[in-house]
């Protein structure tokens, strides 16, 4: 709820809110600011909007072509969380089990 209030979705989440649909630049406001959310509170949650992104029969296109971002411009876990998940689902150092590895460059323009 702290992430939804904090990108301006508090509306969508408090208990018996009354809500209308938002429309328009309001709803191109909402995706955006969904998109963000998502991305803040994490890697299940950037799961979740890209499955979502695929429902084009479900959802508004503007908040279709929102979420579709999180396929390509998500932001990656950074190195050093990911180093450790890997280095324990192995069992082992990484460099144990690869002859090496290098974690791409972010791409340019991305952050």
């Amino acid at each position: 709820m702290t992430i939804a209030a904090r990108h301006g979705l508090g509306r969508f989440v408090r208990a018996g809110a009354r809500l209308g649909r938002p429309s328009g630049e309001g709803l191109a406001d909402t995706a955006v600011a969904l998109r963000r959310a998502l991305e803040d509170a994490g890697v299940a949650f950037v799961k979740l909007g890209q499955m979502l992104s695929t429902r084009r029969d479900l959802l508004p296109a503007a908040l279709v072509d929102e979420l579709t971002k999180l396929q390509t411009q998500a932001q990656p876990a950074p190195w050093t969380e990911i180093e450790p998940a890997i280095a324990a689902a192995l069992g082992r150092p990484i460099d144990e089990v690869f002859r090496s590895v290098e974690p791409e460059p972010l791409a340019a323009g991305r952050a």
